[in-house]
């Protein structure tokens, strides 16, 4: 092995453990033709009601900000939150820069997602409006800075087949494909 090679493998290695240390906590992180794509587990969402993935602000990654900006200038970053099971309130926070796409998804209560960053794509979920004990409460925001797409999902209260109390979307675009959206 060469010297140019040494460094190269070294500066791949310096990439993946500057991506995990990031991410890694979310789920399974991937590196592919300029995006990071970072696939949420079933595991970091269990038991949290307030999901933020905005890294950007802990205290404890203000010198990785800098380190992930010089190692992945052009890169987008996706979160992939895929075939998850949320049975209590979940509030998503994301960050100034990543694309969203929740999908195959089963939320049981109160859903709220924001997203200062690129898009959002909502795809193949299912919202149950189940809080009985708070038939009022039962509501599902998007609050995000560019185009959110829902397409192919369902939101419905399913106990008493009634209409889910509230959805409201804040966004540059909103784009909804074949969707069931049994709303006030």
């Amino acid at each position: 092995m060469g010297l140019q090679d040494f460094f190269m493998q070294k500066k791949i290695k310096e990439k993946k453990a500057l991506l995990e240390r990031n991410f890694g906590s979310y789920g399974k992180v991937v590196e592919q033709d300029k995006k990071i794509m970072v696939y949420v587990s079933q595991k970091f969402v269990e038991g949290k009601r307030h999901i933020n993935f905005n890294w950007l602000y802990d205290i404890d990654h203000l010198v990785s900000h800098t380190e992930m900006c010089d190692a992945f200038e052009d890169f987008s970053i996706h979160y992939i939150i895929d075939g998850l099971t949320f049975s209590d309130d979940v509030y998503f926070t994301f960050p100034i820069f990543g694309n969203i796409c929740i999908s195959h998804c089963f939320f049981e209560a109160d859903v709220d997602i924001y997203n200062e960053g690129a898009n959002t794509t909502l795809d193949n979920n299912r919202y149950c409006g189940s809080l009985c004990v708070y038939p009022t409460s039962q509501h599902f925001i998007i609050d995000v800075d560019s185009k959110c797409t829902i397409k192919n999902d369902e939101m419905k209260n399913c106990f008493d087949d009634q209409l889910f109390k509230k959805l409201k979307i804040y966004s540059d675009e909103v784009v909804i494909i074949s969707s069931n959206l049994h709303v006030n």
